[in-house]
């Protein structure tokens, strides 16, 4: 009697949970969070992880503890310790495979890096930055424009005396390259 309550709970959650997706497909709550089905396994991260280079980030199967082995396919780009934790070493793309409960989970991590994480300029001069590892649009945006502008392509035009940041947004993460105009 008590199974059959419990069951019942569950459907009507994912009936819920499915509801909701037909009625709001365009807000807020569609996009932001995906929804996963009660009691399936999975990872704790998307399909796909993005590092900066240096950064580490753990990797694990939600719903299960014993037995989880992982596997860079690359090492050089991507480590992974026997705990899950993930440490990006140089630009590129590597899987991540997860082996638990005889099935296998695999995310990709790619590992970017900004070209320069400072300048120096006089005022006038002119270089550009860019973001290795990826293809994806980049938008830069500068702390104090009237130090330092930087252009949509990530070329750095030196204004007037002073330090600033030039923030570069990419795949949903920020790199900063700190610039100093003489």
């Amino acid at each position: 009697m008590k199974a059959n309550h419990i069951m019942r709970g569950a459907i009507y959650c994912i009936l819920g949970i499915l509801l909701l997706y037909a009625i709001f497909p365009f807000t807020r709550f569609y996009f932001n969070k995906p929804i996963y089905v009660p009691f399936f396994r999975r990872l704790n991260v998307s399909d796909e992880l993005v590092l900066i280079k240096g950064e580490h980030k753990r990797i694990y199967p939600f719903g299960y503890h014993k037995d989880v082995s992982y596997r860079s396919l690359d090492f050089k780009v991507a480590s992974v310790w026997i705990t899950g934790r993930v440490n990006a070493y140089r630009v590129g793309t590597t899987v991540i495979q997860v082996k638990f409960d005889g099935e296998v989970e695999k995310c990709k991590v790619t590992v970017i890096d900004i070209s320069n994480s400072s300048l120096t300029l006089k005022r006038g001069e002119e270089k550009t930055i860019s973001i290795k590892g990826t293809d994806a649009s980049v938008s830069y945006e500068s702390d104090d424009e009237n130090i330092a502008t930087v252009s949509e392509q990530g070329t750095i035009v030196g204004i007037k005396a002073g330090e600033t940041t030039v923030t570069a947004k990419v795949l949903g993460r920020k790199l900063k390259c700190e610039v100093k105009v003489e």
